[in-house]
């Protein structure tokens, strides 16, 4: 599991790397404690944690956060283009959170659906697979949230209007062709990188 502080990573690995560059964990308060200083510290990249119960320090590092479920996708066109949306000085997938009506959470593939279909104002979508999920970490009044976004591979036909959800602080919607996505993901989410491998 890797989970992205801005441009900086937390991993919990189940196995033990070969290198000395990780810290074995065994409680709640020891994962609490190191992640506390490596947040505190920007000029550390990189927190590796190893445990011999993976299910349980996962556990343990999860509940240093407020989570959140968010989905998104990952739409292709016709000519292999993928569409970005830019936001807030970075360019993005669209993406967002899952909705819940009288306290039923919506299925992860519609909200991702629903928000390609909100932030970028495309309507025909068809979603073909499924992609990996990304973890990164937000503040927000004081609460540190984990935002664990659910990724879907989509399919849409260029030939639609294009427009930008402002009151999201979408100011563009484009499709970008893949050789020249270069520029563009050095201006996008590092945790976004992961779906482009």
């Amino acid at each position: 599991m890797r989970i992205w502080l801005n441009d900086r990573t937390v991993s919990l690995v189940k196995h033990p790397p070969s290198d000395t560059g990780y810290h074995r964990v065994g409680s709640k308060k020891e994962i609490e404690e190191l992640y506390t200083d490596f947040e505190a510290n920007p000029s550390r990249k990189e927190l590796v944690l190893f445990g011999e119960d993976y299910a349980q320090c996962r556990a343990d590092l999860l509940s240093l956060f407020k989570i959140v479920i968010a989905a998104g996708g990952f739409v292709k066109n016709e000519r292999n283009e993928i569409l970005f949306i830019f936001r807030r000085g970075h360019w993005d997938l669209p993406k967002g959170k899952l909705n819940s009506k009288k306290g039923k959470a919506e299925k992860k593939k519609d909200a991702a659906v629903r928000e390609v279909m909100e932030e970028t104002g495309i309507e025909m979508i068809d979603v073909v697979g499924k992609k990996d999920r990304t973890y990164h970490i937000f503040f927000e009044k004081r609460q540190r949230y984990l935002k664990k976004t659910y990724w879907y591979e989509m399919r849409a036909p260029s030939a639609q209007v294009l427009k930008p959800q402002v009151e999201e602080d979408i100011t563009k919607v484009v499709w970008i062709p893949q050789d020249a996505l270069g520029p563009v993901l050095e201006k996008a989410y590092p945790s976004l990188l992961k779906l482009f491998r």
